[in-house]
């Protein structure tokens, strides 16, 4: 018998699993911190999170965004030499150490607002 899509557990599920035994956080915890319903979390077992969940799990987790939307489909994974995507910004912010959390949610809205300003973002 072949597996079906709903047995099958994504990349984007195995690993934030793995992640969260790792930090000893449940995902209600995890819920909390990052401002998604723990319903949510529960279907990306099967199902792909949205690519704003994907931001706000990294942000939480304090992970590369970048890394969490190639886990969930949202991006494809670069090839080495390969032109930066614009996200590349936002994940050196979440990823730095340098700024607290209120800073860096100041920082990433900035380099939105950037983006859309010169033409590079939606909108």
């Amino acid at each position: 018998m072949g597996s079906t899509d709903s047995a099958e557990e994504s990349a984007f599920w195995v690993y934030f699993r793995a992640e969260l035994d790792r930090r000893k956080m449940t995902m209600t915890e995890l819920a909390r911190l990052a401002g998604v319903k723990v319903q949510a979390i529960y279907k990306w077992r099967t199902a792909r999170p949205t690519s704003e969940s994907c931001r706000k799990i990294a942000a939480a987790l304090g992970e590369d965004p970048e890394h969490l939307l190639m886990l969930a489909g949202h991006l494809d994974q670069r090839d080495e030499g390969s032109a930066p995507s614009e996200i590349d910004v936002e994940a050196a912010i979440w990823a730095s150490d340098s700024f607290t959390r209120a800073q860096k949610e100041v920082l990433v809205a900035t380099a939105k607002e950037f983006r859309r300003a010169n033409g590079s973002g939606a909108n």
